[in-house]
């Protein structure tokens, strides 16, 4: 069995070597997430996202970035519900950009990062009560987010990485701000830079 470990120490050494230049000066960060959630109860529930993300580094280990987030949801209830509330449905689509800055911390293949983003989004609903009336509103949201996370290269150009994130939601005029806790993970793609 001692062997076997012999064997993977070279491997191991090779693997933290090839991590070196994803995250230098002039190097791009190309990434993003997308998500489809279905959920059938008293209500029919679905809601679609797409969030693409690119950066730049400006200095190692130092990125600055744009994010562009879009969703759109939809709220479909045929019958009463046990509360009382008449059938109704609520389509609804939200836009915004999140500008980000991005910290790595080391030089080998796994590497802690910190991240800070405020986020700017407007979201459009429109909501039919029993097919007599329609409202339609439009709303303002203002967030800012931060968080740590951890990357592993996988390759020299692709990272698998893990995010937690808090998120404080601003909702102008309309209710209390609202918190959020939230967990990522997905693949980050690093293109080096022209010298």
């Amino acid at each position: 069995m001692k062997k076997y470990y012999l064997f993977l120490i070279p491997f191991l050494f090779a693997l933290a070597l090839t991590a070196s230049a994803q995250t230098q000066k002039g190097a791009l960060l190309l990434g993003g997430a997308g998500s489809f959630n279905f959920e059938k109860n008293f209500l029919k529930q679905y809601q679609a996202s797409l969030s693409p993300r690119v950066g730049y580094f400006v200095a190692n280990n130092l990125a600055v970035g744009l994010g562009l987030e879009m969703t759109y949801s939809k709220i479909k209830s045929d019958q009463y519900n046990r509360y009382g509330y008449p059938p109704y449905h609520i389509r609804s689509l939200s836009a915004g950009i999140s500008p980000f800055v991005r910290y790595y911390i080391g030089n080998s293949s796994t590497r802690f990062f910190a991240q800070a983003a405020p986020s700017f989004s407007r979201s459009w609903s429109n909501r039919t009560v029993t097919s007599e009336q329609t409202i339609s509103d439009a709303t303002n949201f203002i967030s800012a987010s931060g968080g740590v996370g951890v990357v592993h290269f996988i390759t020299e150009q692709v990272g698998l990485e893990a995010f937690l994130d808090y998120t404080h939601t601003l909702l102008p005029a309309v209710e209390p701000s609202t918190k959020r806790l939230g967990f990522n993970v997905g693949l980050q793609f690093y293109l080096p830079g022209s010298n």
